[in-house]
């Protein structure tokens, strides 16, 4: 009879939704590899993934799959003391990790470090003298920033996915399936579909944001969920055993922020402004240069590392596309709103405005100009009703002038007291055009605009 395996893997509470291919990805890499680490943006679900793939692995390691949690552990010096006290190792001597690395030398076991972003240091060189002194032993982190130990396989846990042909995708099963929890007879249905498939979008198939916006169903239906995301009372966890980092989306985000070095966060805070992606070269433009006039490329590469942002991926693109997601933006954004530099960089110009003709939406595409505030037939020099995008459609939602060259910061910061939040409608700003102020007939009818 085979001996049952040992370890201390934890019961989930809740049923692990989707990820099928990534938990057979991530199978095969760890298979090949010794060092797997998950990585991803705070909420995205790495923990659950992780330890599901060492559930599905657990015999193949006869002495055991082991997991620590480090996201309470402040102080890097009592990693190893942590490790030694999980396999009932004596940590008093002077050389603890050598007395860890004599207990292992001869083990197969996985071992499952989560959170190791606040220790990354630590972790890592922990990580490394493990690897060199126990070959059966295999480790699977999870972290918000790369160890950067050689040997390590990356994985990028990307968030749910939203579209399923015939189905319900990954987030609008997650949705059901925790809604049901607080009301048994809720189920996705043609009525409420759509509302749903908007807070799933809106919160970029994040499974926390998911998770703690559908909780609300015993209050709100989905649609009244939808109009509400806006508030952070809706994105609040009532369930007093999970941890207090992850009772709010605000406080995942916190989290991450507190991880970056003062530069990579006013870096954060002044990407928030694009809302629909950039390339190293928009973000240089638009960012304001460090002391040394440096540009932003160690920055952005930090904060990749760190998934703060994520690329995307687009074969058509010649230069590399990032973005943030939607709730780590408007974090930033708020950020920005409140610090000295927000004037500074809705001044930065970037690169000069292209030359209006029939292809420029094709070239805005291209630039990484992807936020175009709809023409509107009074802001056209054929006033009234041209045809062309003039420079001075390219505006900041009020103000501007003729000829200026704003780059696409404008459009997104210029006016802080309207900032767009998730999900809200942009504000129409008021018609000058007719040298009078409020809205003109123009823009009451006009079909281009969006309506309030």
């Amino acid at each position: 009879m085979t001996a049952r395996p040992s370890g201390n893997l934890p019961v989930e509470l809740t049923s692990f939704v989707g990820r099928r291919d990534d938990l057979t990805r991530a199978r095969t890499l760890l298979g090949t590899a010794r060092l797997l680490t998950l990585t991803g943006v705070g909420g995205v679900g790495k923990t659950r993934l992780a330890l599901a793939v060492a559930a599905s692995m657990r015999r193949e390691f006869p002495d055991g799959v082991w997991t620590v949690e480090l996201a309470d552990l402040r102080q890097t010096g009592l990693l190893t003391q942590t490790l030694c006290g999980l396999f009932g190792v004596t940590s008093e001597s002077s050389d603890a990790f050598g007395t860890l690395a004599e207990h292992l030398r001869t083990k197969k076991l996985l071992l499952v470090l989560d959170n190791c972003e606040h220790l990354i240091d630590a972790c890592a060189e922990v990580v490394g003298r493990l690897l060199s002194v126990a070959p059966a032993v295999k480790i699977l982190a999870t972290s918000r920033q790369v160890l950067g130990v050689e040997g390590e396989q990356l994985f990028p846990v990307s968030p749910l996915t939203l579209g399923s042909p015939g189905g319900l995708g990954e987030a609008m099963q997650l949705f059901e399936e925790r809604a049901s929890a607080a009301q048994p007879d809720f189920r996705v249905t043609e009525d409420n579909r759509a509302a749903v498939e908007e807070i799933c979008r809106r919160l970029e198939g994040l499974p926390l944001a998911i998770e703690l916006a559908a909780a609300n169903i015993r209050v709100f239906g989905p649609a009244e969920i939808a109009a509400r995301l806006g508030d952070s009372a809706m994105m609040m966890s009532s369930e007093r055993n999970r941890s207090a980092r992850h009772r709010t989306l605000e406080s995942v985000v916190d989290w991450s922020y507190q991880l970056c070095s003062p530069r990579e966060r006013q870096v954060w805070e002044q990407l928030s402004v694009f809302a629909g992606g950039f390339t190293a070269e928009t973000a240089d433009g638009v960012c304001l240069p460090s002391e040394t006039g440096a540009g932003v490329l160690r920055e952005l590469i930090g904060l990749l590392d760190k998934s703060m942002i994520v690329r995307v991926d687009e074969d058509h693109e010649l230069q590399g596309r990032y973005r943030l997601l939607e709730p780590m933006r408007q974090y930033a954004l708020a950020k920005l709103e409140s610090s000295s530099d927000a004037t500074a960089v809705r001044m930065t110009p970037s690169r000069p405005f292209p030359t209006p003709g029939p292809d420029l939406g094709h070239r805005l595409l291209q630039s990484g100009r992807r936020r175009v505030v709809p023409a509107h037939p009074h802001r056209t020099r054929e006033h009234p009703g041209g045809p062309g995008v003039q420079p001075r459609d390219w505006r900041r939602g009020r103000g501007g002038r003729d000829g200026a060259h704003p780059s696409p910061v404008l459009v997104a910061v210029g006016n802080p007291a309207g900032r767009i939040r998730v999900g809200e409608p942009r504000r129409r700003p008021a018609c000058r055009a007719d040298g009078r102020s409020g809205e003109c007939a123009g823009h009451r009818q006009c079909p281009r605009l969006p309506r309030r």
